[in-house]
């Protein structure tokens, strides 16, 4: 017979069992932090709530669910709900190592959308966005099934994406993405990379480097010669002579992503044979420059300027209107060339985006600036199917002439040859970057640090 127990003792037992259940669930050895949505989600119709609050029991819980989980309580799936995570945010080691991508730079945006494909969830009405992805060495999709030549990338950019909110995701591994294009950007990126040797647990950083058009970037020099930086490999665009291609490469301007170039799953598998037009020029126009020489070669063949779409404009805008994007893009749909004479450097958006749409570019061979080394080092090192000139003045017009009189059977087999290029060209980027963060940033470096061919010890 058990004893009866009377029922002013109802309730005393309810608090204890209450108090076991507590002791149990917020148990010291569980240290898991409390998952806050860094932004209400959205309801079906779009429309945002603010977001449910349960109580610190429950959160506690939903954290130790999550902690041994891939995906949230909650959420559909990795990509819908994504906490970019630190080195303290679940109780068990990770599959992969973690990369994380911090962008301050439109080139990042190239990276993760058009080499990577990888895809992003906006937070705080857009103010910053996250994603991930896992890759294995050599750029293969190793998300299936795990391996040790395998990693997550953790992709995050935005204006909310501070020095402050960064440091405290403690990263590992990071590769920082920064704007040094000019002057007020370089010293921008500078804060950025003095705030490396403030993060105890990083253990190493790839940098990619929007550099400056005049290809001097000197300010940059001492950040890879210093192992208090724990640089160990760098991406920077334009042939600036800090590339030596064993830790720092030359990495391409990509599309022009500020403006709203469309994303790859946006582009032509198979290019359009609805071709109206010989050729187009879409560019911004500088003094005493190579485009002056080319629209004058125009204006002696005016029956060759007849076929071309020619839209010169005399100020340089950083954005683009809905109307001029969709004539932009319009015209590298229907031409079979696009013109691509040097502006302040011979490397232009423009290669890229006409590649992309099968419109063959025709670029002009010549080192400007002459600091620079080869400009076009990466079209040669890929085999571009393009088409060069040395000398507007006295090349355009017999170039067009001979351009004209390709039959269409030939004109259309070179669009479909240039957009096949152009995937295979952003597949071979994202091989290359995948090798870096494997043999370079995860790599075993004993200690050693080594950048730009130099060897140094510790500071």
């Amino acid at each position: 017979m058990f004893p009866r127990i009377s029922r002013s003792c109802g309730p005393l037992l309810v608090v204890v069992a209450l108090i076991v259940l507590l002791s149990t669930v917020l148990s010291p050895g569980v240290t898991v932090p409390v998952p806050v949505d860094p932004a209400p989600r959205p309801t079906p119709t779009g429309q945002m709530n603010t977001p449910f609050r349960f109580g610190p029991v429950v959160e506690r819980v939903r954290a130790v669910v999550d902690a041994e989980t891939d995906t949230p309580m909650g959420s559909k799936s990795p990509e819908s709900t994504i906490t970019t995570p630190n080195r303290h945010q679940t109780t068990h080691r990770p599959r992969h190592p973690i990369v994380h991508i911090w962008s301050k730079a439109a080139i990042g945006e190239y990276l993760w959308y058009h080499v990577l494909e990888g895809t992003t969830t906006a937070r705080k009405n857009n103010l910053w966005k996250e994603g991930n992805i896992t890759v294995g060495r050599g750029g293969d999709d190793r998300a299936s099934s795990p391996s040790p030549s395998a990693a997550q990338l953790w992709f995050r950019s935005g204006w909310d994406v501070q020095q402050g909110s960064a440091q405290q995701l403690e990263p590992q591994h990071l590769v920082l993405v920064l704007n040094g294009h000019e002057p007020k950007l370089a010293r921008t990126a500078e804060i950025w990379l003095n705030l490396i040797p403030t993060i105890p647990s990083l253990e190493g950083v790839v940098v990619l480097l929007h550099g400056a058009e005049t290809c001097r970037n000197d300010w940059f020099r001492p950040y890879l010669q210093s192992s208090k930086y724990k640089i160990r490999g760098a991406f920077v665009t334009y042939a600036t002579d800090l590339i030596d291609n064993v830790t720092v490469f030359q990495w391409p301007l990509g599309v022009a992503t500020y403006r709203g170039f469309p994303l790859p799953s946006a582009l032509p598998t198979v290019p359009t044979t609805n071709i109206t037009h010989l050729c187009n020029f879409f560019a911004t126009m500088y003094g005493n420059s190579s485009r002056e020489d080319l629209l004058s070669a125009l204006g002696t063949a005016p029956e060759l300027a007849a076929e071309c779409v020619l839209r010169p404009r005399e100020k340089w805008l950083p954005k683009e209107t809905t109307e001029t994007r969709t004539q932009y893009i319009s015209a590298l749909q229907t031409s079979t060339f696009t013109l691509s004479p040097a502006g302040l450097n011979t490397e232009c958006y423009r290669w890229l985006e006409a590649a992309a749409f099968g419109s063959t570019p025709v670029i002009e061979d010549v080192r400007k600036p002459t600091a620079c080394g080869d400009p076009l080092a990466l079209l040669r090192e890929f085999d571009a199917p393009f088409e060069y000139v040395t000398n507007w003045t006295t090349d355009t017009v017999a170039l067009l002439q001979r351009l004209q009189r390709e039959p269409p059977s030939t004109a259309a087999a070179r669009r479909i040859k240039t957009v096949a290029w152009y995937r295979h060209f952003r597949t071979r980027l994202k091989e290359r970057f995948t090798s870096v963060i494997f043999d370079i940033l995860l790599a075993d470096r004993h200690g050693v640090h080594v950048a730009v061919g130099v060897r140094d010890v510790r500071d």
